[in-house]
């Protein structure tokens, strides 16, 4: 009997479909890619309807499973009403399909028609996840999206807002967006949606970078225009006219944030402020973006090495370490580049500026302030609107009278001050009896003769002004102090002498024009109109101020003497210390004594013009002879223990205890009972009669070295201070500052300094199969309500296993992490698949090496379900140091499966230093070929997924060689034989151009100690295979090792040998690697990047010729 069907059938239908999107066949693509408009999506269920396959139909059912899946994909991106069900879908078809028809449906509709894969769940990967692999092809579900309360749109939001984070390599959209899963339900917290919603991001940054849409109001029109094929990179429906109106104000946000970083980037450094969250309180989050590079005059007699610390302060306290760079000299000045080109951090003190503090061998070499950092809440703040209240993020756009393009603002009005608009209304209410006002007129804020002007809808702002002038180096209360009384500027010119501008100083006209006052003032600057354009409280000292601190040897006393304050009105403030003024012609001179030598050295001076309102403050050390720890309140450190983690405001002062210079040697030597090297590193400080501060948190890198070269958790680093050969402090450097002391049910936390249990540690247990899941808090056993620093052990940790107790964060006191092992359920098996499983019966006597097979079978191997083990281990515990991770130490060990971590999980600079810095991992030994291999893999598989577009997989992987670059300093100059595999010829003289640099070399470090600890090895290495360089090291046998290493490892990179070919232990040869490359680096990374070039050049010929450069 023959059946009239109304529909054609899902086959024919299918055809036509494919045909009009100009396709004989899928090409593989998620299905949203191919864009089902609404009113093919509306005829789809009645063709599945009518054309239902039998049992015997198998050569229709395939038609028929990849329309069901097409279907099914659509309606969770068109329908998904937050139910995860088949029922649903099935009602709007009207049939009922049994499980294994519906598994059949997927298998053969989505992977055998489509050509897509079929997702899996849990960090196994064994369970099939077929309904959730078909919504992942619709994209996102418009549904929710529109929705403000379910994340998707706030997600897309911050993306835009971080976009140009990704414009230098230290992370990428993927990372940023995954940064934000929690604002989205459980249910949709996946790796794929956070693609997805990356894509989206990307593109509307793309969009925006490479259209004129600035001329053009309605963006949509003009994107179908000249760009029609832009809707298939967007998982939404754009056929929806709601949809059209949110990427619409997407790309309005993209185009508005992309002009405001064109604006930074021309800046020096440039600083942006946001309230974030709620209103009651301030949650300031602030954004630093530095210029690519800088150079500054200096003292080359100050330089001990060209390698310099960078660090990030807020006011006297460093909030982040940005990295290690290496200068350049020039003639009078050095000039570095910034490892990062934009920071984010919040904000603890507002009232204090933020400064980039560079350091080398822990002494401050030169501070530079971020202007327009000082939050200001003396006056009114003007913000952006809030545009969602459950997602609040504005920034701060002025203090003084502003011009807006935008039809709405906000106003922080502080207690005294008034906003005059038209329909202006509260929309919070801030601390200290501060209101947050919505206008959308134009607006006044005052306060008596204080005016600030609003004006909405205007693009003409005001004048930009900003001070400039001789900036104290002293630590002093403002934080922004000058010599003098600073100068007016605004971005193009001069403008100290404009007559339209009236200064203000203390409320009062010019006052104090002169050089010579000093003291804390309100500076303003108001138009002929009244309206403040400026307002700052800045310090101001004498032009000719200057002040010393130094020793009195004779009376064991200190003297203070200051120049150029002449009458103002100075008082020493500190209750440790006693002052006696003595008589002086041309200074006024105090004779200091400090009243308990264990009691903080720190005091004030109290400095101000008699006609003055406000004083100044100057923070100064007394000078305590010999070398002494001190916290960052001058507090002393007793213990000899001080863990990495407490080293942040940590501080060796040292002063000469004679009054000639004196010559401070400090000693890191590691102490380790399981090895027999114990590598050190000496610097010497050469210390007259001024302190010399030195901060250990800035020697951390320096530590981190040494402690790498073993796995040995419990070893240390004694730091020693001599003179002239004599001890004068010692120190233990240690990873964790206590450990766990296990018993039946409970342990207790034992303390390396007091030797009994403290309550001050919080620890929690992971239950190492599954690193996703890190909030199993291990409570502390109390006796009537009193701690008795006891802990117990959860239940479950004596049922599953292993287990790793741990510090429940970064912030808590870190002690050692102990594995726990279930003495009853453990299972022992050699077989293994996943790290889950492994995990499970990892023993580290009994099965050691379980877990070193998983990562061998996961080396190029991008779809291993196991990568999501590493990506969880990596996400939640950063903070705990890697060596206590097997899995780590493993990965570590293997150079295919390093390679392929490197380019499949988010490996960003900071965590490829943490590698180096933690398991003494040398990015330079692994052969050249796993990189381009692993990149051309990595491209190719993210391809083959098809959850990006070409161009976003394209910039994804370009991100990936950027990091690389920073890395391994020769990839820049290979960058395109490892993409395109093109091999450009060099055009110089290797022979001369090293010839020149040895010279060069040997001039720049007449004087210094030259590291000799692999001389004799390279000697050898270098006379065997370096037959084409010519540089004759006989009469500079100490110069062996620098010279040669580069040269080395060039030939390690490029596999022409390897490490073990010095003869040296590993643990051994990679602290002298670290230590040699870091003795000059511009040395190192040009002759190992020169090296590089000239190997692939020899190795992979130009034309079939070898190129003849040498």
């Amino acid at each position: 009997m023959n059946i009239l069907y109304e529909s054609p059938s899902p086959k024919t239908w299918l055809n036509q479909f494919l045909e009009k999107r100009q396709l004989q066949k899928p090409d593989g693509k998620l299905l949203f890619r191919y864009q089902v408009t609404k009113e093919e999506y509306n005829r789809i269920p009645q063709i599945l309807n009518e054309h239902l396959p039998s049992k015997n139909e198998e050569y229709f059912f395939r038609s028929w499973a990849a329309l069901f899946c097409l279907f099914v994909s659509e309606y969770y991106r068109r329908d998904y009403d937050k139910s995860w069900s088949w029922s649903t879908i099935e009602n709007v078809i009207r049939c009922n399909l049994k499980q294994n028809d519906r598994a059949k449906a997927v298998e053969i509709g989505l992977n055998e028609y489509w050509k897509r894969p079929i997702r899996t769940r849990g960090l196994n990967g064994k369970d099939r996840d077929l309904l959730g692999s078909l919504f992942l092809e619709g994209g996102l579900p418009w549904t929710l999206v529109q929705n403000p309360h379910t994340g998707f749109g706030r997600i897309v939001n911050r993306g835009i807002k971080e976009f140009h984070k990704t414009l230098n390599g230290n992370t990428d959209i993927t990372q940023i967006i995954d940064g934000y899963s929690h604002y989205l339900p459980n249910a949709h917290q996946d790796k794929d949606t956070l693609n997805l919603l990356a894509g989206i991001v990307d593109s509307l940054m793309m969009i925006v970078r490479s259209s004129k849409l600035k001329d053009h109001e309605n963006i949509i029109e003009y994107l179908d225009r000249y760009s029609p094929d832009w809707r298939s990179s967007f998982p939404l429906p754009i056929d929806e006219e709601n949809a059209t109106k949110l990427v619409s104000e997407w790309l309005l946000d993209a185009k508005k944030e992309h002009r405001e970083k064109l604006i930074a980037e021309q800046n020096l450094f440039e600083s942006s402020h946001y309230q974030v969250g709620k209103l009651s309180l301030w949650n300031i989050e602030s954004q630093i973006v530095f210029p690519k590079s800088y150079k500054f005059d200096i003292d080359f007699s100050l330089l001990s090495t060209l390698r310099f610390e960078i660090y990030l302060y807020e006011g006297s306290t460093p909030r982040e370490c940005l990295g290690t760079t290496y200068c350049e000299k020039l003639e009078l000045s050095v000039q570095f580049k910034f490892p990062k080109n934009i920071v984010t951090i919040r904000r603890k003190k507002i009232d204090e500026e933020l400064s980039i503090k560079l350091m080398t061998n822990g002494v401050l070499i030169k501070s530079i302030t971020i202007e327009d950092s000082i939050l200001d809440t003396s006056g009114p703040l003007i913000f952006e609107n809030i545009n969602n209240p459950d997602d609040i993020k504005i920034k701060l756009l002025s203090n003084a009278s502003y011009n807006s393009p935008d039809d709405k603002l906000v106003i922080w009005q502080p207690r005294g001050w008034n906003v005059e608009s038209i329909n202006a209304k509260r929309v919070g209410i801030g601390n200290k009896f501060s209101i947050w006002v919505g206008i959308e007129n134009n607006a006044i804020v005052k306060l008596k003769d204080d005016i600030l002007n609003i004006k909405l809808n205007c693009n003409n702002n005001p004048l930009k002004l900003s001070l400039a002038g001789n900036c104290s180096i002293l630590d002093t209360i403002p934080k922004i102090t000058y010599h003098g009384l600073p100068r007016l500027i605004n971005d193009q010119d001069n403008v100290s002498s404009y007559n339209d501008l009236k200064v203000y100083i203390d409320g009062c006209e010019n006052k104090f024009w002169d050089g010579s006052i000093s003291g804390k003032f309100s500076y303003v600057i108001k138009d002929n109109n009244g309206s403040t354009l400026l307002r700052k409280f800045i310090g101001v000292l004498p032009k000719d101020f200057k002040m010393k601190i130094v020793p009195d040897f004779r009376n064991i006393n200190a003297i203070l003497e200051v120049w150029g304050i002449n009458d103002d009105e100075l008082f020493i403030l500190g209750d440790n210390i006693s002052s006696i003024e003595i008589d002086s012609e041309i200074s006024k001179k105090f004779i200091l004594r400090q009243l308990d030598s264990e009691r903080t050295p720190l005091f004030e001076i109290k400095l101000k013009s008699i006609n003055c309102n406000n004083p100044i403050y100057i923070k100064c050390s007394y000078p305590v002879l010999g070398a002494s720890v001190f916290d960052e309140n001058g507090v002393r450190i007793k213990s000899n223990n001080i863990a990495l983690n407490e080293l942040l405001g940590k501080y060796l002062y040292l002063n000469s205890t004679t009054d000639s210079i004196e010559t401070f040697d400090l000693e890191l030597e590691l102490i380790s009972k399981k090895h027999k090297f114990n590598p050190r590193i000496n610097t010497s400080y050469k210390v007259s009669n001024e302190t010399v501060k030195v901060s250990l948190f800035s020697l951390k890198s320096e530590f981190l070295q040494i402690l790498s070269t073993t796995d040995d958790q419990d070893a240390y680093i004694k730091l020693l201070v001599h003179i002239k050969s004599k001890k004068i402090l010692e120190l233990n450097i240690r990873r964790y500052k206590g450990y766990v002391q296990l018993y039946n049910d409970n342990f207790e936390i034992i303390d390396l300094d007091n030797k009994y249990s403290l309550a001050k540690f919080k620890p929690i247990a992971i239950q190492l199969s599954d690193p996703k899941i890190n909030d199993n808090i291990l409570p502390e056993i109390l006796s009537e309500d009193v701690a008795t620093g006891y802990y117990s052990l959860r239940p479950i940790m004596s049922k599953e296993g292993p287990w790793l107790i741990i510090p429940a964060d970064s912030d808590s006191p870190q002690f050692r992490p102990k594995l726990f092992l279930p003495e009853n359920n453990y299972v022992l098996s050699s077989n293994a698949e996943t790290l889950e499983r492994a995990a499970k019966v990892y023993h580290p006597i009994d099965n050691p090496y379980v877990i070193d097979k998983v990562i061998n079978s996961m080396a190029n191997n991008y779809n291993h379900k196991s990568w999501n083990y590493i990506y969880y281990l990596k996400e939640n515990f950063q903070y705990i140091h890697l060596n206590a991770f097997e899995s780590w130490l493993s990965l570590s060990r293997n150079i295919d499966a390093l390679v392929t971590f490197f380019y499949r999980i988010d490996c960003n600079l900071d965590f490829c230093n943490k590698l180096r810095d933690e398991l003494s991992v040398v990015w330079e030994s692994i052969p050249l070929n796993k990189w381009i291999d692993g990149y051309h893999n990595f491209i190719s598989w993210q391809v083959r997924n098809g959850d990006f577009s070409e161009e976003l997989i394209k910039r994804l992987g370009l991100n990936k060689i950027e990091v690389l670059k920073k890395v391994i300093s020769g990839i820049q100059f290979i960058e395109d034989f490892i993409i395109h595999k093109i091999n450009e010829p060099l055009k110089f003289s290797v022979c001369k151009s090293l010839e020149i640099m040895y010279q060069n070399l040997r001039r720049d470090h007449m004087e210094d100690r030259w590291p000799v600890g692999l001389n004799d090895e390279l000697l050898f290495w270098a006379n065997k295979n370096l037959d084409i360089v010519e540089i004759n090291t006989s009469k500079t046998h100490f110069s062996n090792s620098v010279t040669y290493l580069p040269m080395f490892m060039a030939r390690v990179t490029m596999g022409d040998a390897k490490l073990e070919d010095l003869g040296v232990t590993l643990n051994k040869l990679k602290f002298y690697i670290y230590k040699i490359s870091d003795f000059d680096n511009s040395w190192y990374s040009s002759v190992y990047s020169m090296m590089l070039s000239v190997l692939v050049n020899s190795k992979y010929s130009i034309n079939g010729e070898n190129s003849g450069i040498l």
